[in-house]
């Protein structure tokens, strides 16, 4: 072993990250979410593959292919597409992920069920890829809008109700073109409104 093994020179800002091509460059995309995100961020030509659920951007649909349903994957395809970083959510995918895990594949799965989890991921995801400014714009615009609304909801003669649970493991809604990802334990008008997980009956 060398008595001075030379370490990789570390790009001084997130734009020279991205320009060096920073991070994962092939990225599977288990769910929707981070898929839209990495369009908006202006990296997507990192994914590889995504979910078959994917409906934004509609493009994706047509660029990238579907390797994935939500509980089940075909890794021998997810395999095949060499990718060095998987991006999933929560247990209900521990079982791909520890199949891919198994054949060496880096796989970072997300947790997100509250607005701030939903932030803190979107975050992350930006910072990965070299593009923590950029993600810190659309994330403040994406901020800006939800505060509107909590506005405009503080200011109704009677407060939203709660909805009944949302249908599927899985809901994505949009605002001001920014993805927001809802867990399937969520209510989403009340969500929105306060910030805050609420508890289902």
């Amino acid at each position: 072993m060398p008595a001075n093994p030379v370490l990789p020179e570390l790009p001084s800002s997130a734009a020279a990250r991205a320009r060096a091509g920073w991070g994962p460059q092939r990225i599977v995309c288990l769910t929707e979410e981070t898929t839209e995100w990495l369009y908006l961020l202006g990296e997507q030509a990192r994914i590889v593959g995504i979910s078959g659920y994917t409906v934004r951007p509609r493009r994706a649909r047509e660029e990238k292919p579907k390797v994935s349903a939500f509980l089940s994957a075909k890794i021998d395809k997810i395999l095949a597409l060499q990718p060095d970083c998987v991006f999933g959510f929560s247990d209900l995918q521990a079982d791909i992920a520890a199949a891919l895990i198994r054949h060496g594949v880096q796989v970072t799965v997300f947790n997100q069920r509250s607005v701030a989890e939903i932030f803190s991921m979107l975050c992350q995801v930006a910072a990965m890829v070299g593009q923590a400014d950029r993600g810190a714009v659309l994330l403040e615009g994406l901020r800006a809008g939800l505060q509107a609304i909590q506005a405009q909801a503080a200011r109704l003669p009677r407060r939203p109700s709660a909805r009944p649970r949302a249908t599927g493991p899985f809901r994505c809604a949009k605002v001001l073109s920014v993805p927001v990802s809802f867990g399937s334990s969520w209510s989403d008008p009340d969500a929105i409104r306060s910030g805050h997980r609420v508890p289902q009956s």
